[in-house]
């Protein structure tokens, strides 16, 4: 939700844009950071490369998930809070197609795919009220496909890149190190009163809905 609040703000204040004389792009490649990928659910470091071929490109990124980017989630108890070792990556690749007679504003059409993988260890409580505190690591895997909306803005070597999307993700939550796998998570105030809220730990497996948001800075050359 913060990510789509940011972007729609973000178009608000680049509108204007458009009505004003900016360099012409002529270049082929960028190279681009993700900036919303440090506020991102699995936040990291996104680096990314981009080439185009007549209204073609083809983007590729990785991104370095790591502590320094990331925030223990809401878990409504201080004692079930700990958070620690996150790391892990994600790779994408989006082929998108620019509509034609456009130079400063450039919307584009794409499909979007993406592969991340991460592990991180926190604790939790298990079984009935009031249950034991339990220090377990998380793998976590997760595939998403989506279609998606963008538009770039050139002035002259600088490029801001802005993109919204609505998809599949298939995700899976696996646990290791717990000390009785079978047990399930204590009863929550929060998970009860907000189901849909994810559950940190909690072993999950099969599709969901994905709305991948991002902005992208980049120089072109």
């Amino acid at each position: 939700m913060k990510q789509l609040i940011f972007l729609s703000l973000f178009l608000l204040l680049t509108t204007p844009l458009a009505a004003q004389k900016f360099y012409e792009h002529k270049y082929r490649n960028n190279f681009n950071f993700s900036v919303l990928s440090l506020m991102a659910d699995n936040p990291g470091f996104e680096f990314g490369y981009e080439r185009k071929y007549g209204n073609w490109s083809t983007l590729v990124t990785y991104t370095i998930l790591s502590d320094a980017a990331a925030l223990p989630g809401f878990r409504g108890k201080p004692d079930t809070a700990y958070f620690g070792h996150y790391g892990g990556y994600r790779v994408s690749l989006e082929q998108r197609y620019f509509f034609p007679q456009q130079r400063v504003l450039m919307p584009y059409l794409s499909l979007f795919g993406s592969w991340l993988k991460s592990e991180y260890i926190i604790s939790d409580r298990f079984g009935p009220n009031p249950g034991y505190l339990d220090t377990f690591a998380v793998n976590r895997a997760n595939l998403v496909i989506s279609p998606r909306f963008g538009i770039q803005i050139h002035l002259n070597r600088l490029l801001i890149d802005t993109g919204v999307g609505f998809g599949l993700k298939w995700r899976q939550t696996r646990n290791t190190g717990r000390q009785n796998p079978a047990d399930k998570p204590s009863p929550n105030l929060i998970y009860s009163i907000i189901p849909i809220l994810p559950r940190d730990g909690k072993e999950i497996e099969g599709l969901n809905i994905s709305f991948p948001v991002n902005v992208r800075l980049a120089f072109q050359f």
